[in-house]
Formats: C-alpha cells, structure tokens, sequence
C-alpha cells in the first residue's frame, strides 16, 4: 500500500503482538491538521557485539547473528545480533563483553534506521523520510486542574488525597475552551460541562482528550503536579483514565523528590520547564507562576516600531487557588468557571505570543528527537549525530582512559597604578569554536563535528534573519536557544556518560583556551594590555573530590597537592585528575573536572568569611565568593539567577551580605545493606538514645543494649522492639525500672552496632550509611531526629534542630542531610555545659534545618508529638529546582596567614564547593590603552587579525573573535608594598559599555562601601578616587588624604566618625579581639552594656586598651583616652597607603607634603 500523503510524527512506541515487536508512529497529517494516523511496522530489535563475538554465544534470547564486519563509531570492528523482542536486549548484552546501542530505544531505532527525523509518507507499506521546508505546529490541549483543599495545605501529587472539583481545557487548533466541573452547579455557562461526581469528571475529561486527540498535553507545572495529580487520583477512587493515552498506557511514579510520567502516544513536555529554557537568554523573573508571566507585558504584548500596541496578550486575573473553598461556600460559582478560563487563555497567550511549541517543534524537526527531549541537550545532539549517519556507538558509561595529564594556566600580574583610557576586552564562544576551528570530533568520521557545525551555520542564518528583521522575537529567541545548544557540545562531550566522551578532546579544548589567551597576552603587550586572575584558598579547606569512577572522599585541599609539576612565576602546579562539586547555570549540582591544583606562598591579606561560630573559610582578598542576591535589591530575578561574584571586601556592600552555600551533594557508588526502613531509623535512634553496657570487668560476654524511650514509650517500645525481636535481631527483653521508658536486651544486633556505632563518646555515623539508598538515609536521619532532633515554632514558622556534644556526629548528619538534598548549618554554644553545677568540660552543638517544608515531606519524625508541631506550620517553601542554598549575613574578619594558599581550575563552570562553600576558581579581565571608542574598535580589528593569523598558523578551519566590551576614561590598579599589581582590585571612570555611554565609578575589590569600615575611612577613599579617576586632580586627593590623616592624629574629629565597626553574632570572652576586649572594658569601666546582635565599634585607647561604643555612648567620657596615633594608623594609613603607593607616592613623604612624583624624587 502507498499513501501519498505526508504525516509528522507527534510520538512513537511499540508494542508485541504474539511475540512480534512493532513499532507505532503516531502522526499528524501535514496537510490538513485535523487528521491522525497511527501507523505500525513490524521491526526486529538489534545491536552491536564486537565482531566473531556472537559465534561463541549460545542462547535462546538470540533470534539471529548477522556475518556482516561493521565498524563502530570509535574504529572497532562489530556485528549485529537480533533479538526476538526489544526486552531481550538489555538481557542479551550481559551475554558479551561489550555492546554498542544496546540501550536505544526501540522506536528511536527504526526511525533512525529509516532515516525519518520528522515526517514520512508510505511507499509500499514503508514509511519514507520527507524532508519538510518548515514544520506543523503539533497540536496542543492546554490544561489545568483545580483541587480543593483544606485553608493552609498543599496538595501533594504522589497522596492526591483531596478532590478535583475542575478540569479546565482549550485546544488548540479550534480555540475552543471546555471546563469540567463537580460540585459546581450549572451556571449557565457554554464552556462548563457538569459532572454529576469526580470520578465521572475524570472519565469524562479522558474521554474528552481521546476524542480531540491532541498531539501534547500542555501544563504550567504539570509534570510535577497535574499529570500525577490526576492519574493518582483516578487510581485512588478506582476508575480508568487511559483514554488519555492513545495507547492505553498512563502511568506516574515518585521516586527521590521526582515524578516520571507516561501518557502514551502523546507528548508532556512541561509548558513551565520549556518557557524557562527559551527564556534562558532573557531578562531575569523573580517568579515562574502562570499569572505572574501572563502579566508580563513587557515580554507578551506586541507592539509596533513606535510603540503603539498591536496584540495585548498579557493580561491580570485573580489567583483563586488559595481561596476555592470560599468561593465555593460563597458560592461565587461564575467567578471559579472564569478562573478556570483565565488559566487556560493565559497558557493560549504564551504560547502564541512567544511561538514557544512552534520553536520546539522546529528544534524536533532539525534534529529528530522527541519533544519531551527538547528539555536535554545531549538528547538532541545524539538525535542529531545519529540522524547524521554516525557509525554505530558505545553504549553510555563505556571505559575512559584518564592516564593522560596536561598544562596549567598562564598567569601575569596587572601593572598598577593610574592608567588612562583603558579597554576591556572579551573572547566569547570559546570553546564551540575550539571544536570547529581544531576539527576535533570523537568519532572516526568526524560526525558530531559535522553536527556542530551545521547548528553554527544555524545560529549564522539566524542571526542574519534577526538582522534584517530585528522585531521578530520569536528568531531571536530561537537564536538563543540554538547558541545555548553549540555551547553545550563541549560540555556533552566533558561528561562520561554521554557515548562518546573523549578525555582527549576535552583536555585539548581547554589547553587550546589557554594557549589563545597566552597568545593574546603577548600580541598585547605591545599595547600596554595586562591580564588579572583571581586566587586563592587556606590549606585547611575541605573538599569533595571524586574519581573517574564515582568513588569520593573529604580531603584538605592541600592535601592535593603532592608534588610540582611545571612554575609559572610564583606559583607552582601540580596535575590531577578528580572531579568536584559545582553548580551549573541552571543552579543544578554537577561533578567539574579538576585538571590541576595551583599554590603560591600567601603575599596578600586573608579574610575569614563566618557564617556561624563553627562554619567559615579562609580566602584571600582577591578571591571571589559567590554571593546571593536578594529580592530587595533584584525584586524580579528568578531565584537560581541569584548567584553574584563578589571579593572578601566587597561583601555587605549593596545590601549583598549572603554567600552561596551548599544545598546537596551528588550521591554515587550507592551499595545498601538492604535492610528494613524501620532497622536503619533504629540506628539513628540508637545514637541518640541507645548504649551499650558490658559486663563486670569489661566482659564481653555479658553485654547487652539499652534504649531509652522516655515519654514516646507507648508508641516506640513497639514499633522498635517487636521489629528487632520479630526479626531476630535482639532477644530477652526487660524493662529497666530505674528510669520510665528505658529497656535492656540481648542480640547479635549488640555487636553489629559495636562495630558500626560505637559506644558512649565514641559514637559516631556508621560509614555504611554514607553509601545507602536515598530512602534508607533519609530513614537513619528520621531515627536519630526523633530521638535528639526538637521542633520549636517561633513567629509561626518552625526551627528543627539537632543538638549533640559531638562534632563527628554533627558534621557526618551535615553530611548526610546534604546527600538527601536538605540545606542544613550548625553553630555550638559559648557557654560549656555543667552537670551538678560543675563543668563537664563538653559545649553543645546544634546542627539546624535550613529545607524545614523539603525535610517536613521527606524525612519528618517518628513520633506524631513532632510530626504535627512541625505539619501545623506553614515553613518556608524553597525553591527545589536548584541545588544550592544561602547563608544569613556573613561576617567579614581580617586574618593573619603566611602560609601556602591554593586553588583549583574547573574546566566547566570555574566554581567549586569549598568548606560547603560556593568560591570561584579563576578570573579575567584584559585591559588595553585607548583614547577613543573607534580607536577600541580598531584595536579589536588588529587583535582579530592576529587570531585570524594564529588560527590560519594552527591549521584551524574556522577563526576566533574578540569583543570590545568597556572603555575606561581612567582606571586604578592597586599595587602591594613590593610594588606588584593586586588581583582583581581596580576601580575606574566607565565612560562606555557595548555601545552605551556612561559616566560612573566602576570598581572591583575595592573598600568603596565596606560596612566594616570607619565612615572617615569611607569619606576618604571615595573624595581619593573620585578625585583622581572622574576629577583628574591628584594633587587635590593627596592633599585629602593629608589633611584628614592630620584631623585624626590630633584628635580634631568627630570621635563617632573614626570608630570602626564590627557585627559580632556571638560575644565570645576572648580578651585577643580587641572587639571583646572593648565591650568587656565598656561594662566594667563605664558600666555601658553592648548586647549580642550589635554592631560595636571600636575605639583604641592609651595603653593599647579598647572600648566598643555605640551610637549612645557619651564619648566625652573617653575624649582624653584616645590613642589618636593608633586611631589615625588604623583608619587612614593602613586603609589608603596601597592607594598611595599605586599612584607612585611614598607615604611619609605625602605625610610631610609629597603630591607628585617628582616631589618624591
């Protein structure tokens, strides 16, 4: 049979019918959109052994061998082995050593043997490849479900235990919206059909969906709520919904905090997590919620080249969910129904406006992958490199070769000083372009490489497209998308799990980086360009590093570092090859490969970065942290956008006084014990609550166990005892009447927890759970929470705490907790504990929840006494799409340290956790000296004709660009007492940005608005800078600086202005601070209190004495105590001589009249 008519695929599957696989196209008629198809082709399921292999083989599972000698994507050689059916081929490859393709999916199979990346028509009962100018729009059933629950509880999908009172829908090919309703009454309304129950609502809705047919279920969060919202909820009250599917199969299932969904025959791609990516390129939201998008009119509304309004598609309406069920006493019944429509029209609105499953589909049609791919990267590119007739490919996860090893970096000091009219510079698209321009591909035939480079002529053709027509949004945010798409090559092939990572590419990759910005350093150097990197890290901090094989430990980063294989200047590098934890752009935890570590002896100022008492590191002055952004100061950035760079220094300035710290870890190499859920929250029980006793003189033989219950007797003594008893685990059990709730046994469960626990002060977490299952962690945490953990509420939201005199236990929950996905701190006491009135020498440390709602739904607590303190609150909901969390304000001290400090380069994202900590690893900035932006320009010209000619002297196909990025009028580099450029310290006279005009200071690392810094401190930087970058006058900052260093030393200023602030969390009793010894000399000699939480400031006084005063304080009473020498040191020379000698000035001299540098000479 032929059909000359052309179909699109929407979705495909298969199906075997009497042990005969087929595989099923489920299509859309190109020409007239309301027609489907379902087509099915009878096909044999295959892969790949290596070659002769198959002979030696003998089993039932194999249907045929084929003789024919192929070579696979890396060279070997191998044959093709057919099975009966697709289940048979993961059973059949454990037959051989090796296979390749033994995991593609069925229908992906046929289609890619067929050659069919979208559409088809059938020639002689077989489907052939049409190749299509543009695409069918699939169409779309946009939907929603409301559910009505109790004031103050969220319905959770995977209970979907309250009932669905309506389902909203609208098509898309007819614009025509239906709402499903029970318990509604008829309003009169053409779009409402009334269901007499919800289980006839749900019925009658899959009916609905079968009869329409649509090609995608379309849901704003449906993936992680409508969709197994529903299809648990029909379970729940014993009805059927597969007419959802156009196969019957509908199935959802939950496991580790994520929802896999099935409807067969028709795609899910999540409207929610497709508009995040294709507006990954745009402006930042602060929210994702359906009516906060369908307001945005700025984004929506179309309007013409002179502003006037073509097509309104954003629009406001009143959010109902929270308040269904008084609008149902209300009966407000109009006002649901046209809720109801509002979500359905503003999900229509989207969609049209932005052409967002258009874009889709044309990305489905370029490559061939399925729409719900769309969402992953290495999906569509292995669609596309399969469809580009790539030989056949290992299997993923296949053997890597890590014995090779390469080069660091090169890095050069800046030249400090005042420099004039200085250009910055920026080589982009680095590493797509080190594929093309190297013709790097991990394939023998070159075919990822081909695929790169069609998608780059892509982005070229688009670009061209935008240009000339620059109003169309929908090809701009395509280019977008397609550039994000080059971008990620690189990374697909860095990744062991993608088929053909390449260890070798990888590492050319970034070595040809480096060697391009060595090579620009010294086409440069003729121009004045300098060239500023960022380090550096104390010895003691502690990493997460892991093999090439999932294998992990918690190292000191010094410990690394094991011998020096290559110098550049002061800095010494040793090779490696591990992997640490980092966080993507998407806020995701990844592994980074770590090529290298680098030290250097510490030159430069340390500062400690405190979160608690207990929890800090050590960074130097130029070394970047990744900080939060608040919405106080970014109302409108979605959250995991909120991650900003910022120095030691520049920490507290611009209300950004949170750091980046760790929310999960990557759980690898899980190996369980497989016991019960109830046996490992017996464990972490036991650790709060347990010991073990031994008999007299130690006897072995007579030890037993004993647990504590207390007033959780009557609930725990039987769900644990009558557990371990029923299993065999303990025996003899007896009730110790010295203490209610406490009881003695015997068992073989004694000397496992001997073993694996520990005994009294000795306990610790067992190292088998740090390698259990998700579910069998989370049980362990459960236990050892009921019995140490408390719940307190304190302005209705509740606080978890665990609290312990142990720091192994302590910080191995951290651990754990983090593993499961749950942001955590701790912090200890400062008061020692007493027994009977005397010290026990021991202080207790609290470990708290920071996920209070995530640890409320997956972990909680065994006794319902906690369990419901902790369900009457109403926490505070973190956004679980990313991977990261944030500490309160941080507290910034200065450090003495004259040791090694260290730093990691990490080729993918340049960040890595540090002490649980988010730093930054490397930084660059390139400056030029230019008098005029066209001059920038042409200077921009020459830089890319010497990478033309760099790339034309490597054999590159393609060549690299470079942009011109800022023009400073002036810029300031600080210099160090030795008189060498200070990383990352700069601050200049911004006069244009990417075709912008401005006129602004524009500083990095500098101490322009540091809270900690005296206000006569502050004054004099700023008039010193300003003075000198925007005003031209040095002598005049000289003078300034002079004068107020004068004031100061003769005590002529306000006393208030020169005390130096400091925000103290904790008053420790440390006479060393200064700070402690001042709050302790105010309440002794002047009987002033300064209570914990305040910002002291510090006064120092004759006789190397201090006192904190605050804004209160009668400083009249110390006016004749000041040491103003000190006072003048500490506010004005130690915070302005680098500035002094950056601009070439001794500071003595400038003291006694120096302004120029003649005058010194």
């Amino acid at each position: 049979m032929s059909d000359d008519r052309i179909w699109v695929i929407e979705e495909s599957t298969y199906i075997v019918r009497s042990n005969v696989p087929y595989v099923i196209l489920f299509s859309r008629n190109y020409d007239d959109p309301t027609v489907t198809m379902r087509h099915e082709f009878k096909y044999t399921p295959y892969f790949y052994v290596p070659y002769g292999d198959a002979y030696n083989v003998t089993s039932s599972l194999i249907k045929q061998i084929d003789d024919t000698k192929y070579i696979d994507a890396l060279g070997r050689e191998v044959q093709r082995v057919y099975t009966h059916i697709p289940s048979d081929v993961p059973k059949a490859k454990l037959l051989f050593k090796w296979s390749d393709e033994s995991d593609v999916l069925f229908d992906k199979r046929f289609l890619i043997d067929h050659h069919i990346k979208y559409a088809y028509k059938i020639v002689n009962d077989i489907p052939e490849p049409v190749e299509l100018d543009a695409p069918l729009p699939p169409r779309r059933l946009y939907l929603d479900c409301e559910v009505i629950a109790p004031e103050g509880i969220i319905p959770l999908p995977q209970d979907a235990i309250y009932p669905i009172i309506m389902i909203q829908c609208r098509d898309s090919l007819t614009d025509k919206t239906v709402i499903f309703t029970t318990t509604i009454p008829e309003t009169g309304d053409p779009t409402q059909f009334c269901c007499k129950n919800e289980q006839e609502l749900l019925k009658t809705f899959a009916l609905y969906v079968k009869e329409l047919d649509p090609d995608v279920l379309v849901f704003w969060n449906g993936s992680k709520f409508d969709i197994p919202y529903i299809i648990n909820r029909a379970s729940i009250l014993g009805i059927s919904v597969s007419n959802l599917a156009r196969n019957g199969q509908v199935k959802t299932s939950y496991d580790n905090g994520k929802f896999n969904n099935k409807i067969g025959g028709r795609s899910i791609l999540d409207m929610l997590e497709a508009f995040k990516k294709f507006t990954s390129g745009m402006a930042n939201r602060e929210s994702y919620s359906l009516k906060n998008v369908i307001a945005d009119k700025e984004l929506l509304n179309k309007y013409d080249k002179d502003g006037n309004l073509i097509t309104a598609y954003a629009f406001e309406y009143l959010d109902m969910g929270p308040m269904l069920q008084a609008a149902m006493d209300d009966k407000r019944y109009q006002e649901l129904i046209d809720y109801g429509k509002n979500d359905v029209i503003a999900l229509y609105n989207i969609d049209m406006s932005l052409g967002l499953y258009t874009f889709y589909e044309n990305l489905k049609m370029i490559s061939g992958a399925k729409l719900d791919d769309m969402l992953y990267n290495s999906r569509i590119i292995e669609m596309l490199i399969w469809h580009e007739g790539i030989k056949p490919m290992p299997e993923k996860q296949h053997f890597v070769d890590d014995s090779d090893k390469f080069q660091g970096a090169h890095v050069v000091e800046p030249k400090p000083g005042v420099h004039s009219m200085m250009g910055t510079y920026d080589l982009a698209s680095l590493y797509p372009n080190i594929l093309c321009a190297m013709q790097l591909s991990p394939d023998i035939d070159k075919i990822v490489l081909r695929t790169l480079e069609k998608t780059m002529a892509m982005r070229e053709e688009l670009r061209a497209r935008c240009k000339a027509d620059p109003s169309n949004e929908v090809l701009q945010n395509m280019q977008n998308a397609i550039k994000f798409l080059n971008n990620s090559y690189y990374g697909v092939m860095g990744l062991k799990s993608f088929r053909l990572y390449d260890k070798h590419i990888a590492e050319t990759v970034t070595r040809t980086g480096r060697e391009l910005n060595m090579f620009l350093q010294e086409c440069a150097k003729s121009q004045g360009k300098d060239v500023i990197f960022g380090d550096s890290v104390c010895k003691d901090t502690t990493l997460k590093i892991y093999d090439n094989v999932g294998n992990w430990k918690y190292v000191k980063i010094s410990e690394l570092f094991t011998h020096v294989d290559f110098t550049k200047g002061d800095k010494e590098y040793c090779n490696l090859n591990c992997y640490v934890e980092s966080i993507d752009a998407n806020g995701k935890i990844i592994l980074d490969h770590v090529p290298y570590i680098m030290r250097h002896k510490c030159n430069k100022q340390m500062y400690n970065l405190s979160i608690t008492n207990e929890w800090s590191i050590n960074v130097t002055e130029d070394h970047s942290v990744f900080c939060y952004v608040s919405k106080k100061v970014k109302p409108k950035l979605e959250q995991y956008k909120r991650l900003i760079e910022k120095s030691p220094t520049e920490i507290g300035k611009n209300d950004i006084n949170s750091i980046i710290t760790r929310r999960s870890s990557i759980h690898t190499n899980v190996s369980s014990l497989n016991k019960d859920t109830i046996f490992y929250e017996y464990l972490g029980y036991h650790i709060g609550n347990g010991s073990i006793h031994y008999g007299k003189n130690g006897n072995r033989s007579g030890y037993r166990l004993s647990i504590s219950f207390g007033k959780d007797e009557d609930i725990l003594k039987s769900y644990f005892l009558d557990y371990l008893e029923d299993n065999k685990y303990i025996y003899d059990i007896t009730k110790d009447n010295r203490n209610n709730g406490d009881y003695r046994f015997y068992g073989e469960l004694t000397h496992f927890i001997e073993i694996n626990i520990g005994h009294a002060h000795e306990k610790h977490i067992p190292e088998f759970m740090y390698h259990e299952t998700v579910e069998n962690i989370q049980a362990f945490i459960r236990g050892y929470m009921t019995a140490d953990g408390t719940v307190m509420v304190r302005n209705g939201l509740p606080i978890i705490r665990l609290t312990s005199i142990s720091y192994d236990l302590i910080q191995g929950m951290q651990k754990l907790l983090f593993q499961v996905g749950i942001a955590c701190g701790y912090f200890s006491e400062n008061n020692e504990n007493t027994c009977n009135g005397k010290s026990s020498g021991t202080y207790s440390k609290h470990l708290v929840i920071y996920d209070v709602m995530r640890y409320r739904n997956t972990i909680g607590f065994i006794t319902p006494r906690k369990q419901e303190l902790l369900s009457k609150c109403n926490p505070f909901k973190v956004d679980d799409s990313i991977d990261w969390s944030y500490s309160n304000k941080v507290i910034i001290s200065p450090i003495d340290y004259n040791d090694y400090v260290y730093d990691l380069h990490c080729e993918q994202t340049n960040r890595y956790f540090a002490n649980n900590i988010l730093v930054h690893n490397t930084d660059s900035i390139g400056a030029i000296p230019i008098e005029t932006v066209e001059e920038g320009k042409r200077l921009e010209t020459y830089l890319n004709n010497e990478l033309e000619k760099w790339s034309r002297n490597h054999n590159c196909k393609v060549t690299f660009t470079l942009k011109f990025e800022k023009l400073y009028r002036r810029i300031l580099f600080k210099s160090d007492i030795a008189g060498k450029g200070v990383k990352k310290k700069y601050c200049g006279h911004l006069i244009w940005e990417e075709g912008r005009d401005k006129d602004e200071l524009n500083y990095k690392g500098l101490e322009l608005k540091r809270s900690d810094q005296s206000n006569i401190t502050r004054d004099v930087l700023h008039y010193f800078l300003e003075t000198i970058l925007i005003h031209d006058n040095q002598s005049s900052a000289v003078s300034y600086v002079r004068k107020k260093y004068k004031e100061v030393l003769s005590g002529n200023v306000d006393i208030y202005e020169i005390s130096i602030p400091k925000a103290l969390r904790k008053i420790r009793y440390d006479t060393k601070n200064p700070y402690i010894s001042g709050i302790l000399n105010a309440k002794n000699n002047y009987n002033y209190i300064i209570t914990e939480g305040a910002k002291p400031r510090l006064i120092y006084l004759i006789g190397e004495e201090t006192i904190c005063i605050d804004e209160d304080f009668d400083t009249s009473k110390i006016s004749g105590c000041i040491d103003w020498k000190k006072m003048a040191e500490v506010t004005i020379k130690k915070k302005m001589e680098s500035y002094i000698w950056s601009i070439g000035l001794n500071w003595e001299a400038v003291i006694n009249g120096q302004n120029t540098l003649d005058a010194w000479f």
